[in-house]
């Protein structure tokens, strides 16, 4: 009797969720997925799926994608599209995986690794303007949540400590915690205010989808612009995702570094060979040297330090021995 009791209240519970969110849910709304529930179950449904008409994500890319015509379906975005870009997260290849009910981070490093459609949107919650809303999330202090607060709570849940994650693959969390020296601000506003920074972003917070564009992209690292990491001509098509947020003439004006523009342009070293872009442990400024390019020095130190307001390298790169050489005042 009681087992039939809590049945019941957990059944009109969620009816009780669902209906509230039914007013707001893009899924949910009958002007926008014309067949309701059935546009996606189906009286019997998909083995191993939750009487889904398809599995995810071909089920997705029904309306996520564009017709033989190429004109779009139903939604506003042409998924399929961006799965077919050269670097991408493996949906296609790894969805089949998940299963329903499952928690993030994986337990155990035998656990399969995978990304699905559902592991960053929650169908009946999502909205346009707000593609991950319902989403669980996984804190940058190993919290797990019902529901993310933020973008990098749900890239968490697969690039932070998972016991599974390949060997090469960093942990992010640990980048931006704000205890460190610098980071990107995506956990807490940064500690530094650069000049270079465009009108605006100075003391604001930004999320990972800032940078990164997640269904897929051009560019290594699903990078939203190019970004080069080996050495080359200084160019605005080479840095574009450095320059989307520090102004290209404050950085070769030498504005919030004295040696920009030598380094840059001169020597056509990238901005990769000094800075760590997700954050530094260690440094100011995102200071962390490149290792397949920066060496130790004839000191056996690879080291930038700060004394006072003067900071100083101690190393070699491009076969070049920097021994306690200035590179200005911070």
């Amino acid at each position: 009797m009681k087992r039939k009791i809590f049945l019941a209240v957990f059944v009109l519970s969620q009816l009780f969720v669902l209906k509230a969110y039914s007013e707001l849910a893009s899924h949910n709304d009958k002007f926008k997925v014309n067949n309701g529930c059935s546009a996606c179950h189906s009286g019997h449904g998909k083995k191993r799926t939750p009487m889904l008409r398809n599995t995810v994500p071909v089920l997705c890319y029904a309306c996520h994608g564009a017709n033989p015509e190429g004109a779009l379906t139903l939604a506003s975005q042409d998924v399929y599209f961006a799965m077919r870009k050269r670097y991408r997260h493996p949906v296609d290849e790894t969805a089949r995986r998940h299963k329903t009910g499952e928690t993030l981070p994986e337990k155990s490093p035998a656990d399969p690794r995978h990304v699905s459609c559902l592991d960053c949107h929650s169908p009946h919650i999502s909205e346009k303007n707000d593609p991950t809303r319902g989403a669980s999330g996984y804190t940058i202090s190993g919290m797990k949540q019902m529901e993310a607060q933020k973008i990098s709570d749900i890239c968490y849940k697969c690039h932070a400590e998972n016991p599974n994650k390949p060997f090469a693959s960093p942990d992010t969390s640990l980048d931006f915690n704000p205890v460190n020296a610098s980071y990107h601000p995506i956990e807490r506003a940064s500690k530094e205010r650069s000049v270079s920074l465009v009108s605006g972003a100075a003391g604001a917070k930004i999320g990972c989808t800032d940078c990164h564009v997640p269904h897929g992209s051009d560019y290594e690292y699903m990078l939203r612009y190019n970004y080069r990491k080996e050495d080359g001509a200084e160019s605005l098509s080479a840095y574009e995702l450095c320059y989307s947020c520090h102004k290209r003439d404050s950085i070769l004006a030498d504005q919030s570094f004295r040696q920009h523009r030598r380094h840059i342009v001169f020597e056509g070293v990238s901005c990769k060979t000094c800075h760590n872009a997700h954050g530094s442990r260690n440094n100011s400024r995102l200071i962390e040297f490149n290792p397949a390019v920066v060496k130790p020095g004839k000191t056996g130190m690879m080291r930038y330090m700060k004394t006072g307001r003067e900071v100083s390298c101690f190393l070699n790169c491009h076969s070049a021995e920097h021994t306690g050489v200035s590179v200005g005042k911070k």
